[in-house]
């Protein structure tokens, strides 16, 4: 499977296998990245539909045509760190904004911060060329 992706924050992708939660680590949920945000915008990384918003508010899934996305924000939920600009049903285009990192997310502890972008169900994800390939 071939996605047209962008980053959904600011930073560095990387492999979720460096995320300090064995949840994620493990790759228990599916293949992905992680990234230590630099700025507080987040965009859609694929033209989907806003499939699922926990009441936490601290994960979403948007659903593609060929797989399903969870952006995992940071490692303990908390309902005070994010504000999203849509809702469930949504339909939203590859890099359009969707929301953004409060001040709260910021202040949290570093080790915290990290936030997963989870294919689920994959079994290995890539990034190239502007597309995450997938094996799943």
């Amino acid at each position: 499977m071939t996605v047209s992706f962008v980053s959904p924050l600011q930073g560095k992708l990387l492999p979720i296998t460096e995320t300090p939660d064995d949840v994620f680590s493990k790759k228990l949920l599916g293949d992905g990245f992680g990234i230590y945000p630099e700025q507080e915008t987040i965009v859609s990384p694929i033209y989907g539909k806003i499939k699922t918003i926990y009441h936490s508010e601290h994960i979403i899934i948007i659903e593609h045509s060929n797989c399903h996305i969870m952006l995992h924000l940071g490692l303990k939920a908390r309902n005070d760190i994010v504000t999203w600009h849509v809702k469930v049903g949504d339909t939203v285009m590859k890099g359009q904004d969707i929301g953004f990192l409060r001040p709260s997310f910021f202040q949290q502890a570093e080790s915290y911060q990290m936030i997963n972008i989870v294919f689920l169900e994959t079994k290995s994800c890539h990034f190239k060329d502007g597309n995450v390939i997938c094996d799943e």
